[in-house]
């Protein structure tokens, strides 16, 4: 299969360089594929899934939203977060998604629930995915 090279940073890290056969992640349309040769492209990246296979081997994370470029044989996700399904702990993240709802629905800050909203987007998207890598 013909590869790309591919490039996915979040706000703390750079997840992962390298070369890339499939990716399929979450845009505001839905999902998208890409393979090599994709046609030149800019998305807005959704929080939730990404899926990527290099080397053989298939890898989902949990991203949160941004922006994927994507130009020639490259690509570059830049996202606020990206985690690896097995590096995420489902309990902490239903916890944290039922604190978020709490001050959402409390509506008594603004700022307050400003980031609830985000927190609450990132424990969906890790919940999302935690829960596909148990099927």
């Amino acid at each position: 299969m013909k590869q790309f090279t591919m490039r996915i940073s979040a706000i703390q890290r750079d997840f992962y360089t390298g070369v890339c056969e499939s990716l399929v992640f979450t845009t505001v349309d839905g999902m998208v594929g890409v393979l090599a040769g994709h046609e030149p492209t800019v998305y807005a990246v959704e929080a939730g899934e990404l899926r990527f296979t290099a080397d053989g081997e298939t890898r989902i994370l949990a991203v949160g939203e941004g922006i994927a470029r994507v130009s020639g044989e490259k690509v570059t996700i830049l996202v606020d977060f990206a985690e690896l399904a097995d590096e995420i702990d489902a309990i902490r993240a239903r916890e944290e998604a039922e604190r978020a709802e709490a001050i959402i629905r409390a509506k008594e800050d603004s700022r307050a629930v400003a980031g609830a909203e985000a927190a609450l987007s990132r424990a969906l998207a890790q919940m999302k995915v935690v829960s596909k890598l148990k099927k």
